[in-house]
């Protein structure tokens, strides 16, 4: 009974970095790139100024791009 939504019925848990499977989310307003892979609840970081999701890790995938800079 949603007009827009609901989008996510549940936070999908993170694939990839030491996070491997947390569902949590930081919420950042400044530096919203920054990651905290030590937040090992945190799988991925929003950005409220931007409105971003990315994945809180700085580990790079097979072409050695960082996964937080999709």
């Amino acid at each position: 009974m949603h007009i827009y939504g609901p989008y996510l019925r549940s936070i999908p848990p993170i694939p990839v970095g030491p996070n491997v499977g947390a569902t949590g989310v930081e919420i950042k307003d400044n530096d919203p790139r920054a990651v905290y892979e030590g937040k090992k609840d945190k799988g991925w970081i929003y950005s409220d100024e931007t409105g971003d999701i990315f994945a809180n890790t700085d580990d790079l995938d097979d072409s050695g791009v960082e996964y937080h800079t999709y």
